[in-house]
């Protein structure tokens, strides 16, 4: 076994202890990196938003022009994206076509909900 330069002989290096120090030095550090700051807004209580609501224009189409997103069109509208979505049967990732008409206005209740037939 060959001694090591400081002369005690021993394996491992630093003192246990001084690890030990060093390694809960470290992990204070990293703790205090990680605490959260909460601001309150002032009024107290939640910030509650009112949902938004789509408001249909019936009758009203749009033919889509070319960069025009999903998103684009509906808040343009008044209407939601998913509304959008929902009532045209653009399934995600909402792609859209230049030249494609979409309704801004659900369809009629018979028509909703899975009428779609599969071409061969």
């Amino acid at each position: 076994m060959s001694k090591r330069v400081d002369g005690t002989g021993r394996r491992g290096g630093a003192r246990p202890a001084l690890r030990v120090a060093a390694f809960a030095a470290f992990a204070a550090l990293l703790a205090g990196c990680a605490s959260s700051h909460v601001v309150r807004r002032a009024g107290g209580g939640d910030d509650l938003r009112p949902v938004r609501v789509s408001v249909p224009k019936p009758g009203k189409a749009v033919s889509v022009r070319a960069g025009q997103t999903l998103y684009r069109i509906a808040t343009e509208n008044g209407i939601t994206a998913r509304d959008l979505a929902a009532w045209n049967d653009v399934d995600p990732p909402y792609t859209i076509f230049p030249g494609q008409t979409l309704r801004l206005y659900p369809p009629a209740r018979g028509a909703a909900g899975g009428t779609r037939t599969a071409s061969a």
